[in-house]
């Protein structure tokens, strides 16, 4: 068996869901929306891999000036940097 890519994975998770609604049978439309679907979550997942690595990156510079914000303080802009983590950039 072929190697099974992460695009085609998502494929058949979004084609069962297609098949299971029950209401399209046309095999060449569920196949094209499956990948559609499948695009559409790596894209989002770029996206927030993206983001995370934004955040990676601004939490190391709060450290990096540890020395002049107090440990409590750093922590709190940590925190938030986190909390926005999934939110619609």
């Amino acid at each position: 068996m072929a190697d099974i890519s992460l695009r085609d994975q998502f494929a058949i998770a979004a084609m069962q869901g297609l098949l299971a609604d029950g209401w399209m049978k046309d095999q060449k439309n569920i196949a094209e929306l499956a990948y559609q679907q499948a695009d559409a979550m790596l894209a989002e997942r770029d996206k927030m891999h993206g983001r995370l690595n934004k955040i990676k990156g601004l939490a190391q510079n709060l450290l990096n000036y540890s020395d002049e914000i107090s440990p409590s303080k750093t922590a709190d802009l940590i925190l938030g940097l986190i909390e926005g983590y999934g939110e619609q950039a």
